[in-house]
């Protein structure tokens, strides 16, 4: 057996009333492969190959290599509102650190917040939405999905795909910050600088940024109080300023207590 590439690729088709996952099954050599999502333009280049209805492109290395495809009817119920809820069947993988890539029929798109286990990604591939979603645990993910006019299929796509990625982004935040200050008590920009310029010199200035991680040379000033006022916003920028702001009530808390 070789290694999983980590990667199960499913698509859903429309059949009839109901609805058939094609799942390929990718079992490799021990040589190293390389795949990435589309968007993608032309036809594979020798070596690579489009498995998921097209949506996922992947690079190959022999000795060997094995492509097989699984269909069935995943277990997909109508709900009072009309949407379908998929479970998803991941048959033979075990969640860990896999990846599940799933390309929806053409026309339908996700609802909204109906995942139980948020995804890493979503985006339009032609008239398909494609999503992916890491393994949690022991389970696979479970959501809903409609059917939307044509006409109304990019725009809810692309809106999809943004609160998506917006959502992403907040979680990776969380980790990165898991300080949870009150807001209310955070001074403005021009308070803070007041604050930090006044009680630090020089040398504090520059150990305060070493603590933060911020490289105190790239900022784009050249006086202390124009150096501190660019670390402000910095750290705004990043996304960082709860992370700021706890660190100085914790380490220099007679500065925000003035």
């Amino acid at each position: 057996m070789g290694k999983f590439i980590g990667v199960v690729a499913a698509a859903l088709e429309r059949q009839g009333d109901g609805f058939v996952q094609t799942t390929d099954v990718l079992e490799f050599g021990d040589e190293t492969w390389v795949y990435y999502c589309r968007p993608h333009v032309g036809q594979p280049r020798p070596g690579w190959m489009d498995v998921a209805a097209g949506t996922l492109r992947l690079s190959v290395k022999q000795p060997q290599f094995r492509h097989d495809q699984l269909a069935w009817q995943p277990q997909i119920s109508r709900d009072e509102t009309g949407a379908y809820e998929y479970r998803a069947e991941v048959f033979g993988v075990e969640p860990g650190n896999n990846l599940f890539h799933l390309a929806l029929p053409a026309g339908f798109l996700p609802v909204p917040g109906s995942w139980d286990i948020s995804p890493l990604y979503g985006h339009a591939d032609g008239r398909r939405f494609v999503t992916g979603w890491g393994g949690y645990e022991s389970i696979w993910p479970v959501f809903r999905f409609t059917s939307v006019k044509r006409e109304d299929f990019r725009p809810q796509a692309t809106a999809i795909g943004t609160s998506i990625a917006e959502d992403v982004r907040q979680r990776a935040m969380t980790v990165m910050n898991p300080w949870t200050p009150e807001i209310a008590r955070i001074p403005d920009q021009v308070e803070l600088l007041r604050k930090l310029d006044a009680h630090l010199n020089d040398e504090e200035t520059r150990t305060l940024m070493f603590e933060l991680g911020v490289d105190y040379d790239n900022l784009p000033a050249t006086t202390k109080k124009g150096k501190l006022r660019e670390l402000i916003l910095f750290m705004e920028r990043q996304s960082q300023s709860p992370r700021l702001w706890q660190f100085l009530r914790q380490r220099y808390n007679f500065i925000i207590g003035d």
